[in-house]
Protein backbone atom coordinates (compact mmCIF):
# COMPACT_ATOMS: atom_id res chain seq x y z
CA UNK A 1 0.00 0.00 0.00
CA UNK A 2 1.02 3.44 0.18
CA UNK A 3 4.04 3.69 1.89
CA UNK A 4 4.22 7.32 4.23
CA UNK A 5 1.62 9.14 5.49
CA UNK A 6 1.71 13.06 4.94
CA UNK A 7 -0.06 15.28 6.81
CA UNK A 8 -3.71 14.99 8.16
CA UNK A 9 -5.52 11.57 7.03
CA UNK A 10 -7.43 11.52 3.96
CA UNK A 11 -11.38 12.81 4.35
CA UNK A 12 -14.31 12.11 1.51
CA UNK A 13 -13.20 9.48 -1.34
CA UNK A 14 -9.70 8.87 -2.52
CA UNK A 15 -7.70 6.41 -4.53
CA UNK A 16 -4.70 4.04 -3.33
CA UNK A 17 -2.41 1.66 -4.71
CA UNK A 18 -1.29 -1.11 -4.22
CA UNK A 19 2.30 -2.34 -3.63
CA UNK A 20 3.40 -5.36 -2.18
CA UNK A 21 2.36 -9.25 -2.17
CA UNK A 22 0.40 -9.53 1.23
CA UNK A 23 -3.18 -9.03 -0.35
CA UNK A 24 -2.60 -11.89 -3.13
CA UNK A 25 -4.58 -13.10 -4.87
CA UNK A 26 -7.08 -10.44 -4.16
CA UNK A 27 -5.01 -7.48 -4.85
CA UNK A 28 -1.84 -6.82 -7.26
CA UNK A 29 0.89 -4.20 -7.01
CA UNK A 30 0.51 -1.48 -9.24
CA UNK A 31 -3.68 -2.12 -8.56
CA UNK A 32 -5.81 1.45 -7.99
CA UNK A 33 -8.51 1.37 -4.90
CA UNK A 34 -11.19 3.76 -4.52
CA UNK A 35 -11.45 3.61 -0.66
CA UNK A 36 -13.80 5.91 1.24
CA UNK A 37 -12.65 7.37 4.14
CA UNK A 38 -14.03 6.24 7.61
CA UNK A 39 -11.93 5.84 10.79
CA UNK A 40 -14.77 4.77 13.12
CA UNK A 41 -13.54 0.94 13.89
CA UNK A 42 -17.12 -0.23 14.50
CA UNK A 43 -18.21 0.47 10.90
CA UNK A 44 -16.14 -2.50 9.45
CA UNK A 45 -18.10 -6.15 9.12
CA UNK A 46 -15.99 -8.89 9.12
CA UNK A 47 -14.30 -9.45 5.19
CA UNK A 48 -14.19 -6.14 4.11
CA UNK A 49 -11.27 -4.64 3.05
CA UNK A 50 -9.55 -1.30 4.85
CA UNK A 51 -7.10 1.22 4.38
CA UNK A 52 -4.93 0.70 8.24
CA UNK A 53 -2.52 1.42 9.85
CA UNK A 54 -0.93 0.17 12.87
CA UNK A 55 0.97 1.93 16.09
CA UNK A 56 4.12 0.00 15.62
CA UNK A 57 4.45 0.99 11.99
CA UNK A 58 4.26 4.89 12.32
CA UNK A 59 4.49 6.15 8.41
CA UNK A 60 3.01 2.90 6.85
CA UNK A 61 -0.14 2.56 5.64
CA UNK A 62 -1.28 -0.75 4.64
CA UNK A 63 -5.00 -2.75 2.85
CA UNK A 64 -5.74 -5.52 4.32
CA UNK A 65 -8.92 -7.60 5.46
CA UNK A 66 -10.88 -7.22 8.50
CA UNK A 67 -11.43 -10.18 10.71
CA UNK A 68 -13.24 -8.88 13.69
CA UNK A 69 -13.96 -5.07 14.36
CA UNK A 70 -12.85 -3.85 18.13
CA UNK A 71 -14.08 -0.73 19.72
CA UNK A 72 -10.31 0.22 19.77
CA UNK A 73 -9.35 -0.69 16.55
CA UNK A 74 -9.36 -3.66 14.14
CA UNK A 75 -8.15 -6.74 13.63
CA UNK A 76 -6.79 -7.29 10.38
CA UNK A 77 -4.97 -9.86 7.85
CA UNK A 78 -3.52 -10.46 4.62
CA UNK A 79 -5.24 -12.52 2.20
CA UNK A 80 -1.18 -14.23 1.68
CA UNK A 81 -0.36 -15.31 5.09
CA UNK A 82 3.10 -15.96 3.43
CA UNK A 83 4.13 -12.37 2.39
CA UNK A 84 1.99 -10.46 5.11
CA UNK A 85 2.52 -8.72 8.81
CA UNK A 86 -0.88 -7.33 10.10
CA UNK A 87 -2.14 -7.90 13.48
CA UNK A 88 -1.13 -10.92 14.63
CA UNK A 89 2.18 -9.04 14.94
CA UNK A 90 1.15 -5.62 15.49
CA UNK A 91 -2.38 -6.12 17.10
CA UNK A 92 -5.10 -4.01 16.52
CA UNK A 93 -5.05 -1.65 13.64
CA UNK A 94 -6.78 1.86 12.79
CA UNK A 95 -8.79 2.70 10.34
CA UNK A 96 -8.59 5.05 7.91
CA UNK A 97 -11.18 3.68 5.10
CA UNK A 98 -13.28 1.37 2.99
CA UNK A 99 -12.25 -0.45 -0.30
CA UNK A 100 -15.25 0.16 -2.00
CA UNK A 101 -13.46 -0.67 -5.65
CA UNK A 102 -10.84 -1.71 -7.49
CA UNK A 103 -10.47 0.65 -9.97
CA UNK A 104 -7.44 -0.43 -12.16
CA UNK A 105 -6.22 -2.50 -14.03
CA UNK A 106 -9.27 -4.88 -13.73
CA UNK A 107 -12.31 -2.69 -11.90
CA UNK A 108 -14.30 -4.55 -9.74
CA UNK A 109 -16.30 -3.30 -6.71
CA UNK A 110 -16.19 -4.39 -3.46
CA UNK A 111 -19.95 -4.97 -1.72
CA UNK A 112 -19.18 -8.21 -0.01
CA UNK A 113 -17.67 -8.84 3.63
CA UNK A 114 -17.33 -11.98 3.07
CA UNK A 115 -13.70 -13.01 3.21
CA UNK A 116 -12.96 -14.17 -0.61
CA UNK A 117 -16.06 -13.38 -1.89
CA UNK A 118 -13.58 -10.47 -3.77
CA UNK A 119 -11.39 -12.25 -5.31
CA UNK A 120 -10.37 -12.30 -8.71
Amino acid sequence: MTDEVYGAPPRGWFIADVAGASMLPTLRAGDLLVVRARRDPMAYRRGQLALVHFDARPGRVMVKRVQEARPGGLWVAGDNPSASDASEKFGLAHPLGKVAARLWPRPKLCRSGRPGANRG
